[in-house]
């Protein structure tokens, strides 16, 4: 896995979870890779994560074409085969999407505050990645609300967003979460 960085006043660790919404595209490149970064399906074409968590078949289908080494592979049940790993359900929360899943792997491999990049539910339908065969414009579900509202509860979440996503849990702006890198 890559360097990871300490805030010098604070010695604060991040987990960073990376989404695929258009809100991330401006911080791909604005702060230095930390130990647990996890992305969403085909992340490491722009940020070169250390996990990566594919939902659906296709998608890990499409990044089985190019397995890295030193990097982990997240998935469900249904589609884990060497090198992917599953990310097993806790308590109420099932995952439905890649989003959800990342991010439930978050508080499994991490106790350090975790910021969500690239959530931008409420604001945009709009993905990152192009998906072949995607049914629903939606991003998320009142059950992902849920979910992410539960994981809260044991595990400090933030999102990291200009606008005002559909969350009940704290959203910090950009410039404020880049500035904790630059202290």
């Amino acid at each position: 896995m890559g360097p990871f960085f300490y805030d010098l006043n604070t010695d604060m660790k991040a987990t960073i979870v990376w989404l695929n919404g258009p809100s991330r595209q401006d911080l791909l490149s604005a702060f230095p890779l930390q130990e647990n970064e996890i992305g969403c399906n085909f992340i490491r074409r722009d940020r070169p994560v250390g996990n990566v968590v594919c939902f659906d078949q296709g998608t890990v289908r499409e990044n089985n074409k190019n397995i890295e080494t030193g990097v982990n592979y997240y998935t469900r049940d249904a589609y884990q085969r060497p090198p992917w790993n599953v990310v097993h359900q806790w308590r109420s929360v099932d995952p439905q999407n890649s989003g959800m899943m990342a991010l439930l792997l978050a508080t499994q491999i991490s106790k350090d505050p975790i910021y969500i990049l690239g959530l931008d539910w409420g604001i945009t339908t709009k993905s990152v990645y192009e998906y072949p065969g995607r049914q629903s414009p939606r991003k998320y579900t009142l059950g992902c609300k849920r979910q992410l509202k539960i994981l809260s509860e044991t595990h400090k979440i933030t999102v990291v967003n200009d606008g005002v996503p559909d969350v009940d849990i704290p959203v910090i702006g950009k410039k404020a979460f880049i500035e904790m890198f630059n202290k």
